[in-house]
């Protein structure tokens, strides 16, 4: 597999959609317990490749972020890009 560098991830922070009510309106700089120049990420996505002939060429993507599926939910989801 190889390593993963930093050209080979993205990182960002969640914000809030005004057309949403509720939860979904507020960003993640809007909580009133994070700091107001906060960068810290919310949302990671790294790519990966398995070094063999099987393999050769396909990309593997592995993401995570909070709030991504709502509040409470938590998902795997294992996509291969053929």
């Amino acid at each position: 597999m190889d390593v993963v560098g930093m050209e080979d991830v993205v990182l960002g922070q969640y914000v809030g959609n005004p057309e949403l009510e509720g939860d979904g309106a507020l960003g993640y700089l809007d909580d009133s317990t994070v700091p107001p120049n906060s960068s810290t990420p919310t949302y990671a996505l790294a790519v990966t490749r398995i070094n063999n002939e099987r393999w050769d060429g396909v990309p593997f993507i592995l993401r995570c972020g909070e709030l991504m599926g709502g509040v409470g939910v938590g998902e795997v989801c294992v996509c291969v890009c053929v």
